[in-house]
């Protein structure tokens, strides 16, 4: 058995830690702190989900942390784009995860230091396997996160996507939102206007291109063909109907990504 094949048995075997809450929760850090000592963990965003067991069907883990945090220490911890309404949504959201958390813990009065420790202590408590930790040759993979951006509005020139407002055309990729997304003809989608996608590793299974709030936009023959060359399935539809298929496909588990123009 090679070094790779033996590295991919270890993570097949090492249970999958799964990190929900609502935005500010602190699931980035917590991840980033497991994963550096060698365990198999990863954020889901189900806070952006209709489904309710998005969660489940995303990465089916054999652990799951829920963090909870008020809307009040959210609003301290960093400026958000949303209103204790949304975060009540977000509650509701999470409520079956929240059902089937092995760990729940409230982070209002917690350090980062302090929610890692709880959550360390919790997984030794069970015994759960460790991979290498980050950084060492059996190490997992980084970008272990699950990107689950959901669009939660649109309207010509604006847009609402995991509780915040956007103003200008933007990507949505597995690995993030891009805002400020621009082309080098407005009107004329070429391959050289996706390069923030060609970076993406793997590639997403499928872009959905939103073309407009009239459909002005239109997508080059030779981008239609790099698609169909790379395997991205490609949606082109006016703008308010690209969004309804690209959530659609995030909540079937596609790893999706969009280019969407706002306006025209």
């Amino acid at each position: 058995m090679s070094h790779g094949e033996a590295t991919s048995a270890r993570k097949a075997q090492a249970p999958l830690i799964a990190v929900v809450g609502v935005c500010a929760s602190g699931k980035t850090t917590l991840v980033e702190g497991l994963r550096a000592l060698g365990y198999n963990a990863r954020q889901v965003g189900q806070e952006h989900s209709y489904v309710p067991y998005m969660w489940q069907r995303i990465t089916r883990p054999d652990i799951l942390i829920y963090l909870h945090a008020s809307y009040e220490v959210v609003a301290r911890r960093r400026e958000v784009d949303y209103d204790a309404a949304y975060w009540q949504e977000q509650e509701r959201r999470l409520a079956h995860a929240a059902m089937h958390a092995h760990l729940m813990i409230d982070t209002d009065a917690l350090t980062p230091e302090e929610v890692l420790a709880r959550a360390v202590a919790f997984l030794e408590s069970r015994s759960v396997q460790c991979l290498a930790p980050e950084g060492s040759p059996d190490a997992p993979a980084k970008g272990g996160s699950l990107a689950m951006h959901l669009i939660e509005g649109y309207e010509f020139g604006r847009i609402l996507i995991d509780g915040k407002t956007y103003r200008a055309d933007l990507l949505i990729l597995p690995d993030g939102i891009h805002p400020d997304w621009w082309r080098q003809e407005g009107h004329a989608l070429a391959v050289v206007d996706l390069w923030e996608l060609t970076q993406c590793d793997p590639l997403p299974e499928a872009l959905v291109v939103g073309t407009g709030s009239h459909g002005r936009m239109t997508v080059l023959p030779e981008t239609e063909q790099w698609l169909k060359e790379k395997g991205i399935e490609l949606r082109a539809l006016p703008t308010a109907e690209a969004c309804k298929v690209y959530n659609a496909l995030v909540e079937k588990g596609v790893r999706a990504a969009a280019a969407l123009h706002l306006t025209c």
